[in-house]
């Protein structure tokens, strides 16, 4: 690859291909390695077809694993973060060069999320992000945290400093890398007398996070917990 990139062969294919992007594919698979000799369960993550079943959150990246498989296709976490490393930092024109390559929907948008996301190691070590920092971060990258932990830490970032969200990704029953509500729409709307509505939805979502933050833990704290925020933030006027 190096080789081809020095002559110029890869000019067409990825035109902002740099030679820091070809450190960062050895990077890419000399990390592999460390992950395949001292942590399996991560490593399998890594291995997961992107069309997959993973065991890994899914969130906004749910048509990934509906898309149907491509023929010949067997891309895993691993390759999109090495994809990723090929192209343009600016997100829009990274897009651009992978459709004019033809890669499929899924693929442009898992790559996508990776390049939106490496930025965010850059500020503060994600080892002392906030609770809704990570929860956020976790909702913006969903299936895609492989690939993004993997990237992230060829561009640098200690394994020690992201090894705390590895954990929450693996962990099913983390409330920050996988949240789940303690109540339903339904019960919103018959405990606080609620009509369906965006209020609705915006309730949820509040308790997800609280929830993430250990604000409440049970049902009864969740119904109180939105109880006080319906008191304190009026309906929007679509509700």
């Amino acid at each position: 690859m190096r080789a081809a990139w020095q002559d110029g062969l890869l000019q067409d294919w990825f035109p902002s291909a740099t030679a820091e992007s070809l450190l960062r594919l050895v990077a890419i698979d000399q990390t592999t390695v460390v992950f395949q000799e001292t942590w399996a369960e991560f490593d399998a993550e890594l291995s997961q077809n992107i069309r997959g079943n993973s065991r890994g959150t899914a969130h906004k990246l749910d048509p990934i694993k509906l898309a149907p498989k491509a023929s010949g296709s067997a891309r895993n976490w691993v390759t999109i973060a090495k994809l990723a490393s090929l192209l343009s930092p600016d997100s829009p024109t990274a897009e651009a060069q992978l459709w004019r390559l033809k890669y499929s929907r899924a693929e442009i948008h898992a790559a996508s999320t990776v390049l939106k996301n490496l930025s965010k190691f850059g500020n503060q070590p994600p080892i002392d992000w906030p609770l809704a920092a990570q929860y956020f971060f976790f909702q913006e990258v969903g299936a895609t945290f492989p690939a993004v932990a993997i990237a992230a830490i060829a561009a640098g970032t200690p394994l020690e400093a992201i090894a705390p969200l590895i954990q929450r990704f693996l962990d099913q029953s983390d409330p920050v890398a996988h949240p789940t509500s303690l109540l339903t729409g339904q019960d919103l709307m018959s405990a606080l007398n609620l009509s369906p509505g965006p209020q609705i939805g915006q309730l949820l979502a509040a308790l997800q996070l609280a929830r993430a933050e250990g604000k409440i833990t049970n049902r009864n704290q969740a119904l109180e917990f939105a109880a006080t925020l319906q008191s304190t933030c009026p309906p929007s006027k679509n509700s």
